[in-house]
């Protein structure tokens, strides 16, 4: 998956090294946040399984934090709906649609 160093923009393959192949950046604290974001998504979809909508929220919210992903976003539509709470809903779903960024 590609990474871009946050010194010198260059994209990297995440999966290749832990430095950026241009100007040497530790890439690791970037590649952890990822794999916490990817965690807590998985986790997301888990409690969605088991219906429980609470514990969904919770981890696609902190996978939002983590990475602005329109995946996140998503599933944190997807939980709020099936709890009930339509304003906060649409708001992800706006948000989600909005997003630019690749999931």
């Amino acid at each position: 998956m590609p990474l871009h160093c946050p010194a010198c923009g260059k994209t990297n393959d995440a999966e290749t090294s832990p430095t950026c192949a241009r100007c040497g950046c530790d890439l690791g604290m970037l590649q952890a946040i990822r794999a916490c974001a990817a965690w807590h998504l998985a986790s997301a979809a888990e409690q969605m399984q088991r219906r429980d909508w609470h514990e969904a929220i919770v981890h696609a919210e902190r996978s939002w934090h983590l990475r602005k992903s329109a995946a996140a976003a998503r599933m944190a539509f997807l939980a709020l709906a099936a709890m009930g709470d339509t304003r906060n809903a649409t708001a992800w779903h706006a948000i989600s649609g909005d997003l630019s960024l690749p999931s």
